[in-house]
């Protein structure tokens, strides 16, 4: 037979002898991480003095003076800016709606030569508009060729468009049927019953 303490509780036992050292490490520990931490306490003191004593009255409190005092004066710019810029646009205004003799010969002569040379003006705004793609190839050329003719050409003269409008649809109608016969023939539709 053993005499002495049983294995378990001599496991106890050191366990409690660990846990003990474990405690007392982690006390200095503690300790020395407060006393390095000191000085932080001691330089930020007077800065939290210095905020308590902002803090203290809402009149004498100079940040809360600051802020007022800048908005204060952005709301005034921004109105004075404002007055500003109502005043000229009212004065381009009434310049512009009475506008000058010249003004209105000037505005004619434009809107005759837009009359006169419709094919002259639209090729310009063509040519600017291929102009950027001519060494980028052949699709972003013929692209803005048709973007941009085309939308020349409906914007400065609508009643193109719809001069043209009842031939494109009878055009747009044939190529559907010629399009709908030759899909009949290769097999790709059903034949219809007209």
């Amino acid at each position: 037979l053993q005499s002495g303490p049983r294995p378990s509780a001599r496991r106890d036992a050191m366990s409690k002898q660990v846990g003990e050292d474990n405690l007392k490490q982690l006390q200095e520990l503690a300790g020395r991480v407060q006393g390095q931490w000191e000085w932080v306490n001691e330089a930020a003191s007077p800065a939290f003095a210095t905020l308590k004593k902002l803090q203290a009255t809402e009149e004498n409190n100079w940040l809360r003076t600051r802020v007022r005092e800048t908005r204060e004066h952005c709301q005034s710019a921004v109105s004075s800016v404002t007055s500003v810029f109502s005043t000229g646009f009212e004065s381009v205004d009434g310049v512009l709606a009475t506008g000058s003799a010249h003004m209105e010969m000037t505005k004619q002569r434009a809107l005759d030569l837009r009359r006169e040379n419709p094919a002259l003006l639209v090729a310009g705004v063509t040519f600017l508009a291929v102009a950027p793609a001519y060494r980028s190839g052949i699709r972003p050329l013929v692209r803005n060729f048709i973007v941009g003719g085309g939308a020349a050409a409906c914007f400065l003269y609508p009643e193109f468009v719809a001069r043209t409008a009842p031939y494109v649809e009878r055009a747009s109608d044939t190529v559907s049927k010629h399009a709908s016969q030759q899909a009949e023939k290769l097999g790709l539709l059903k034949p219809r019953s007209e």
